[in-house]
């Protein structure tokens, strides 16, 4: 490897640089190949994958803000861009501004709503119900509903969601009834089945809870995070 750096200054080959900075990133030496990006880039600027790659490392690495940076200039050159917004929307809640991831994803299913999907709408309802605008999240999904799933349902963690606004804005029928819903099948994923349980519960419905609560620690080996133990 320390061959192939010393060619690629020797050299000044964009080509080299960019597969010196793939084996890096492949064999885990991320910083490695951020450095090298960052040298294909001094020479190419317009280098729009190299500056997506650069800054997937630099959340890789921990540094959302250098990735903040190289993801709002790819927005800048890519007006919207699903994956460009959803990855400024996380640097941004990494950032501890969760406002701003808000009005990223707010900005992108007004402005440019062919490249939204539902990843884009779970991220927002996620922040609505954590700055505590249940009323917001609400009309998010059923909205969601109405254009992606023809007023029927949902994933199940967007529908857990919509639960949750529904009870955080007094309909608690109707949050039971969707988590009734969309968490019958037998295999209903733990995660979904507690944050139902909550949801319920936080809502005033304990013996409903419980239910979910007891299907979702069946699933639960022992020894795993948060499972049974003596």
């Amino acid at each position: 490897m320390n061959y192939l750096m010393i060619a690629a200054h020797m050299a000044s080959d964009d080509g080299r640089w960019r597969r010196l900075a793939k084996l890096s990133a492949d064999h885990g030496m991320l910083r490695q190949a951020i450095y090298c990006l960052t040298k294909l880039l001094a020479r190419a600027r317009g280098d729009l994958d190299a500056q997506w790659d650069r800054a997937v490392l630099y959340a890789q690495v921990g540094e959302p803000r250098q990735a903040l940076r190289g993801f709002q200039r790819l927005a800048r050159a890519r007006p919207g861009d699903g994956g460009v917004a959803k990855w400024v929307a996380r640097t941004q809640h990494a950032l501890r501004d969760p406002g701003a991831a808000a009005a990223t994803l707010e900005a992108l299913l007004r402005d440019h709503a062919a490249s939204a999907d539902l990843t884009h709408v779970n991220m927002l309802a996620e922040l609505r119900l954590a700055a505590g605008d249940a009323a917001a999240a609400r009309d998010l999904v059923a909205s969601a509903r109405a254009r992606w799933a023809s007023g029927g349902a949902l994933p199940a963690d967007l529908e857990v969601k919509a639960a949750a606004a529904a009870a955080a804005t007094g309909d608690v029928d109707g949050a039971e009834a969707l988590l009734d819903a969309c968490l019958a099948t037998a295999d209903a994923p733990a995660d979904l089945l507690e944050a139902g349980a909550d949801v319920l519960a936080d809502a005033g419905r304990p013996g409903a809870a419980a239910a979910f609560y007891v299907r979702a620690a069946a699933q639960t080996p022992p020894d795993a995070p948060g499972g049974a133990s003596l």
